[in-house]
């Protein structure tokens, strides 16, 4: 019993086995992440370090030689550059594609955390940033006042820091939000140079104060029969009047408070951002999706908090100036729609030079069978559509097809030339041409394989494409002689004497008009070249 009969006998596993695949394919489909280019970059990672009051040459030689020393004995490291101004120190360390983004910061902190004593006590903390083509916001944010709302951008702002951020970063396609455009909320404490002398105070004195007084200090622990209660002292001001009762001095007249010594007011840092959103100053908020996220995912998470966003905020406007949704969307559908009509093409193809509306359709089902199987295997590698890869699904259309009509052709010879009956010509067509199949399809393979592992930039772009193409043949060839034999008993069957019907009918025309002297031409030329081989193999090599 060959393999085919075997199954043809017993169908039912393999009819089973082919429907789940195709459930996989189609829920693959719609969960498989839609970004507009595959993740190019190598892993970066930024490093920022504040040196309050030093010159660019000091924080080059203090800070960013040492920590760049540092990162570049660090394991897969392509390169290391920094980028020095005053009292800021930027260094970014490039590693290979080996190196994974997180390790990488991992290994960047574990770095900093050894040369900590080597760098200037002063310093402020580094900030380590992650750099992927994940960094580039995939939406912005703009907030302002609403009309007739009593706020300002200094109120939005601080909202936008605190409540508005929050809430956002817990949407589940949110990897980190970026407020910015200025206007970010300060007290300003102005002091009066003529009333700290009557107080014989120094501003150094006031801020010392300030320091001390301004935050809540744990005081000790209370303990008890069966309790314990910290004790702590609360000293931080919650709201601008409070930091005028601060003490900063005891004089002859009693406690000298540093509303007696300053102006207290609400101000603004100096900027170092600003935003216009349709035309207005506003505060921007970027959103950035997760590394291996779903960017319209993202877009959508967010646009579906922004109206639970507008209730909670009534004074303020939301509106979205920018977005990658709409490009995303415009150039996948390009593609979706490519790979429709190349489809629509194919199948088109396959009927005029078949001429038989039964066997084409038997191999225009294939086509949706592959990818569906095809859509299966890359939502469970983990791959993502992009430009990459749904080039590779639409270069692939004109070969799904070949191996399900180099069966079906055989299948149909052996019913028509050989007078057998449809299901062992079934068996008996699809056993004769499964090995040439499959060494056809073997050798398309062995052509990819190469390229998946040439290295650098070039693997990690057109890995994905191969891969993919891969998986697509691959899959035409388990649906060449899967289901093209379980279907073919049921779409090829015939009456005896059956004519043909209108549709073949205009296929029969076209064949005989177009198909029939080609057919009649290459088969002429073939009958010269085996008597004169020798010539034509000559004009070949040449």
């Amino acid at each position: 019993m060959s393999f085919v009969e075997g199954y043809l006998r017993r169908p039912h596993l393999l009819t089973a086995m082919v429907l789940l695949s195709a459930i996989v394919g189609i829920i693959g489909f719609y969960q498989i992440p839609i970004n507009l280019f595959p993740d190019a970059e190598y892993p970066q990672i930024a490093v920022v370090t504040v040196y309050p009051g030093a010159s660019s040459a000091d924080v080059e030689s203090e800070v960013s030689r040492t920590i760049e020393k540092e990162l570049a004995s660090l394991e897969l490291v392509r390169r290391v550059s920094s980028t020095t101004k005053d009292e800021v120190s930027a260094v970014t360390v490039e590693f290979s594609y080996r190196k994974d983004l997180d390790a990488a910061a991992t290994d960047v902190a574990n770095a900093l955390d050894r040369i900590r004593a080597a760098l200037p006590a002063v310093i402020r903390p580094p900030m380590i940033f992650k750099i992927s083509s994940a960094t580039p916001p995939v939406m912005t944010l703009a907030l302002k006042p609403a009309e007739g709302s009593p706020l300002d951008l200094g109120m939005v702002r601080q909202l936008a820091d605190n409540e508005i951020r929050e809430r956002l970063l817990r949407l589940p396609e949110v990897a980190d939000v970026e407020v910015f455009g200025g206007h970010e909320p300060v007290v300003r404490i102005q002091l009066d140079r003529d009333r700290l002398e009557a107080h014989h105070l120094s501003a150094a004195e006031v801020r010392e104060r300030l320091q001390a007084f301004n935050a809540n200090q744990p005081i000790g622990l209370l303990i008890g029969d069966g309790e314990q209660l910290l004790l702590k002292r609360i000293g931080e001001a919650v709201r601008i009047e409070e930091l005028g009762e601060i003490t900063v001095a005891r004089g002859r007249d009693g406690a000298v408070h540093l509303r007696d010594v300053a102006e207290i007011r609400r101000g603004e840092k100096e900027p170092q951002s600003a935003y216009h959103g349709n035309g207005e100053p506003a505060i921007a908020i970027n959103i950035e999706r997760a590394l291996s996220g779903n960017a319209l995912r993202t877009i959508a998470d967010v646009a579906g908090a922004l109206p639970e966003l507008e209730r909670r905020f009534p004074g303020i406007e939301f509106f979205v100036p920018d977005t990658q949704g709409d490009l995303i969307e415009l150039s996948v559908g390009n593609m979706i729609d490519a790979l429709r009509d190349a489809v629509i093409m194919t199948i088109l193809v396959i009927f005029l030079f078949l001429a038989d509306s039964r066997g084409a359709a038997l191999a225009a089902i294939s086509i949706p069978f592959t990818y569906v199987l095809t859509f299966a295997a890359m939502w469970l590698i983990g791959y993502e559509f992009n430009m990459v890869t749904l080039t590779a699904v639409i270069i692939a259309v004109g070969m799904l097809v070949d191996d399900a009509i180099v069966v079906l052709e055989n299948i149909d010879r052996h019913v028509k030339e050989l007078g057998q009956g449809i299901r062992q010509a079934t068996i008996e067509g699809t056993g004769e041409v499964m090995l040439a199949v499959f060494s056809g399809t073997a050798t398309s393979i062995a052509a990819l394989v190469p390229i998946m592992f040439i290295g650098g930039y070039v693997q990690h772009i057109l890995r994905p494409l191969t891969v993919s193409l891969t998986v697509a043949l691959a899959s035409s060839l388990v649906v060449s002689i899967t289901v093209i034999p379980l279907l073919a008993p049921w779409l090829l069957r015939r009456r005896p004497g059956a004519r043909p019907n209108p549709v073949d009918r205009v296929f029969l025309a076209f064949d005989h008009m177009a198909i029939d002297p080609l057919r009649r031409f290459y088969v002429a030329l073939t009958a010269r070249a085996l008597r004169h081989r020798a010539l034509f193999i000559v004009v070949g090599i040449v």
